[in-house]
């Protein structure tokens, strides 16, 4: 199986593992602006998810750190749901993710 360009991907994984929501959700929008695919972006999200749950993970960061992966990759999976497929219409706006005019952006603070 050919993976898309693997710089693109490992940014979503390292704010996902380290508990950092918005970065995860942004870090899926900047992987579509440099052209990764759904797909493999997809792949990655559960990639991130299978490592969680793997035996070895817990015993080795610990349970907290299993558990705090959950809420940054929902916002991943989020924000990749809500990401527009053809770029030509206005999906949604849910969750700080807005998505209109062919672009997912997350909504900055301030």
């Amino acid at each position: 199986m050919v993976v898309g360009r693997i710089e693109n991907l490992i940014p979503i994984g390292l704010p996902t593992v380290l508990g950092y929501e918005k970065c995860s959700a942004e870090a899926v929008d900047w992987a579509l602006q440099q052209g990764s695919s759904f797909d493999d972006i997809e792949r990655t999200l559960r990639t991130v998810a299978a490592m969680q749950e793997l035996d070895c993970f817990p015993e080795q960061f610990g349970p907290e750190v299993a558990t705090r992966i959950g809420r940054p990759l929902a916002a991943a999976t989020e924000a990749l749901a809500f990401s527009p497929s053809d770029g030509s219409e206005c999906l949604s706006r849910a969750g700080g993710i807005d998505v209109c005019d062919g672009e997912c952006s997350i909504l900055r603070s301030g």
